[in-house]
């Protein structure tokens, strides 16, 4: 799409307005909300936490059904979407904690 680490507006919306969904990492270096909220996730859960913004045109998809291998909360600000959660089709797609700690030893 473009240069590695560089963002051209024009570029950016144009994948936009034909359909594609713009993904921004990181949102809490530019915005002290986003920072602020992820300080008290942390502080609350003693843990680790991180910020994505998904930007998807209206009657659009971001993504084909899939499951993530870490736990996640999930905050739409505007629009609407029917958000479908799935049980894992058999137990080896479940993740559990115990697993998961040995996985990343």
């Amino acid at each position: 799409l473009q240069q590695p680490g560089r963002a051209y507006p024009g570029i950016v919306w144009k994948h936009y307005e034909s359909g594609g969904s713009i993904r921004m990492l990181s949102p809490q270096i530019y915005s002290e909300p986003v920072w602020r909220l992820l300080n008290t996730l942390q502080d609350y859960f003693k843990c680790l936490m991180g910020a994505n913004v998904y930007l998807t045109p209206p009657g659009t998809q971001g993504f084909a059904p899939h499951y993530d291998d870490i736990e996640a909360f999930l905050i739409q600000l505007e629009g609407k979407k029917q958000w479908r959660l799935y049980r894992p089709r058999s137990e080896e797609e479940e993740l559990v904690k115990s697993e998961m700690i040995e996985q990343e030893i």
